[in-house]
Parts: C-alpha cells; structure tokens; sequence
C-alpha cells in the first residue's frame, strides 16, 4: 500500500485521536459522544479502524494520562466497553 493510501484510510480516526490526546474535556468529552454514535451507524470499515493497534494505543495512553479528567476517563471506557459488548465474538472485525 503506498503513503498516500494509507494517509487516506487513517484519516478519519486522526481528529478522534488528536482530540483525545490533546483537546479540553468538554471536547474530549463530544469527541467521545460522536465516537459512539458512529460506531452504531458506520461502515464495517471504521470499526476495523477502531480496532487498528494505533488507534487503540491512543486510546490506551489517553485512558492512563494523569491529565485526562475523570468524567472523560469513564466516558471514553464506557464506549469501549458498549463497543465491545455489541461486538459479535464469532465475527471477524
């Protein structure tokens, strides 16, 4: 896959995680809502960008920030959480 390529693919994940690692919790917070709200009414292929290793990394290193507010924190493990549960285990995401 060239650069340009995978530019293109990533590209809408980049404004979730750049407002993740860097927004104010308010932001933080819409980000979040959206993010939800997408996953129930997206394509297969923006959950498997959900799920790509830099994508949940992100999220990782948000989630374990000291200065990530509590409220975002929770909001963002409850998507995960709902995300994971909606998931069907015996398909290939």
């Amino acid at each position: 896959m060239n650069s340009s390529a995978y530019i293109v693919r990533l590209l809408p994940l980049c404004p979730f995680t750049l407002v993740f690692r860097g927004g104010e919790p308010p932001t933080q917070l819409s980000a979040a809502r959206l993010w939800a709200i997408m996953l129930r009414n997206c394509s297969l292929s923006f959950v498997k960008q959900c799920t790509s290793r830099k994508f949940l990394d992100a999220l990782e290193e948000v989630l374990k920030s000291k200065s990530t507010a509590p409220v975002v924190r929770e909001r963002l493990i409850a998507v995960l959480a709902a995300a994971s549960y909606a998931s069907d285990s015996g398909a290939e995401i």
